[in-house]
């Protein structure tokens, strides 16, 4: 098709360059003080005193996702410690811990990041490495080569797959300029995958955004270029940056929520009362329509930079309409109820959201010959989507209920329940269950080990013009199941290693390749037994 090989085209276009990133880390020597004194504790630097109060101290909202005081941070001498830093300058927003600086390879040797702090600075790469294979004897390709992953596989792991992203992260601290909290955010990411369907290659802008807080931490503000869904759902088993796999729902992707290596333009407010809070957001959606139906790899494709609000044509034709016309906007709400473990109470975090995007999605309740399997702006469309997830995790047990520093050991059980409309979302349920357990071991605090299961309904309209094809060795699968088990070791600080296998019927959704007319002989595609393997690096 001609959008197609358009499209195919834009893949020759130069991605971004890293000027800005560069520029700013190169110029970081010139704004250290060497071992100067941090700014807050220049107050009152009489021998031997230790400084007392900041008036005005940055928050993390992770892990409780409310804005409350942090502890008085306190300086004996000019070297600020690591826990400082995280509160101070930390990446802030997320609603699950962020990459710590008191949990990196390089810590603070030789006071290097003790001197960036003393200038209002953090910088930090975090990078997540990943591998999956499928250990069954079925087909190790599909019998068709895609052209926009230049690929014949079918889903990610279905022969031996990598996956890597590094993200360099700078942070600033404006609380020094009298802005609550204020935090401003720069970072670039490099993300390749052997399968771009799973994760498509980028070189280029990760985030750019500004957080702070009003009325005493009662209300935080963040806008910008963001991943969404570090700020929103919370999905990641124990909460936090290095975890298990398991989890696999793309409904709230497929609605056009933004996540990592593909990040959108978001305002978002949140408001806390006592352990309840609310957030709002409005977003640019992901390109939910384009060629290829793969929301990432649309998204990037159409829009490189990131810098772009604009996907509706594209820069590189622009007399050529072979962007994604219909590109909205998605809003988001999410209300929720937080409460960190604590000698005296159990960890426990709901949260309900609902979404909208106003965005033209793709109609498949239209007839193949209608055009129901043709994506992009030349298939049948319908205009807006919407829908909703529900989560809940509670600890049942804790395995150090007297000590305040380890009452987050202990057995945890969560649920998950997502829904989009099936007219216009090719998955359209969503169930999980999960059990996990933090620091299963004494002597290994920081490990976790998981169960998770999964069932997905997909779009019942999809599957049935999925069946229409049989001849062709097109099948169409109306339901997708999996259960995954994973231990997640801290192998030191900075670097941890998560292992697990991981059973899943249906692999590719919907999509399922067998048989066909021409071709009698070809085998069905079969499920899947993965073995997983996933190194989390913080430097």
């Amino acid at each position: 098709m001609p959008g197609r090989l358009q499209l195919c085209g834009i893949r020759k276009a130069p991605r971004a360059p890293f000027f800005l990133i560069v520029a700013a880390v190169s110029g970081i020597r010139f704004l250290c003080a060497g071992n100067a004194a941090p700014w807050w504790a220049t107050n009152d630097l009489t021998t031997g005193n230790v400084q007392g109060k900041i008036g005005t101290l940055s928050c993390v909202t992770a892990p409780n996702n409310a804005a409350t005081a942090s502890d008085n941070l306190t300086a004996a001498s000019s070297q600020w410690s690591l826990a400082e830093m995280d509160k101070v300058l930390g990446i802030k927003g997320w609603n699950y811990a962020p990459p710590s600086f008191a949990e990196s390879v390089t810590l603070d040797y030789g006071g290097w990041r003790s001197s960036l702090a003393s200038a209002g600075i953090g910088l930090l790469e975090a990078n997540i490495t990943r591998f999956q294979a499928n250990m069954l004897d079925t087909p190790q390709e599909g019998p068709r080569y895609n052209p926009f992953y230049e690929s014949t596989q079918s889903y990610w792991g279905q022969k031996p797959s990598f996956h890597d992203i590094s993200v360099l992260v700078l942070t600033y601290d404006l609380s020094r300029f009298g802005i609550p909290d204020g935090q401003l955010l720069l970072a670039g990411n490099f993300n390749y995958a052997t399968y771009e369907a799973f994760s498509p290659d980028t070189a280029t802008f990760h985030f750019l955004s500004h957080y702070q807080t009003l009325f005493d931490r009662r209300l935080e503000i963040k806008f910008g270029l963001v991943g969404n869904q570090n700020e929103f759902v919370g999905q990641n088993i124990g909460g936090a940056f290095a975890s298990t796999g398991g989890p696999a729902n793309s409904i709230i992707t497929l609605l056009g929520m933004s996540v990592s290596p593909v990040s959108t333009w978001s305002f978002r407010v949140t408001g806390h009362l006592g352990k309840f809070y609310n957030e709002t957001a409005v977003m640019r959606s992901l390109v939910v329509n384009g060629p290829t139906g793969n929301a990432l790899f649309d998204t990037n494709e159409l829009n490189p930079t990131r810098l772009q609000w604009n996907v509706n044509t594209s820069d590189y034709s622009p007399t050529a309409e072979v962007g994604a016309p219909g590109t909205g906007e998605l809003f988001v709400d999410e209300f929720g109820y937080k409460q960190d473990a604590t000698p005296s109470s159990l960890y426990t975090w709901a949260r309900l959201g609902v979404m909208y995007n106003n965005s033209t999605f793709h109609d498949f309740t239209k007839s193949v010959a209608d055009g129901g399997l043709v994506q992009g702006a030349i298939g049948p469309t319908k205009d807006g989507n919407a829908g909703f997830y529900l989560l809940a995790d509670q600890q049942i047990w804790q395995s150090a209920p007297d000590s305040t520093n380890a009452a987050s050991r202990g057995l945890y059980a969560g649920a998950t329940i997502m829904y989009a409309r099936p007219q216009t979302t090719p998955i359209t349920q969503y169930y999980e269950g999960r059990l996990y357990m933090k620091a299963p071991f004494e002597s290994r605090p920081k490990d976790l080990v998981s169960l998770v299961f999964f069932y997905q309904v997909n779009s019942p309209y999809l599957v049935d013009n999925l069946n229409t094809l049989n001849a062709v060795g097109t099948y169409g699968k109306p339901e997708t199941w999996s259960a995954t088990v994973g231990y997640l070791a801290r192998l030191r600080p900075g670097v941890s290693l998560s292992l697990g296998f991981n059973y899943t019927a249906n692999p590719s959704q919907a999509f399922y390749f067998g048989p066909s007319k021409a071709n009698p002989s070809q085998r069905f595609e079969g499920n899947a037994l993965n073995f997983q393997a996933t190194l989390f690096t913080t430097f």
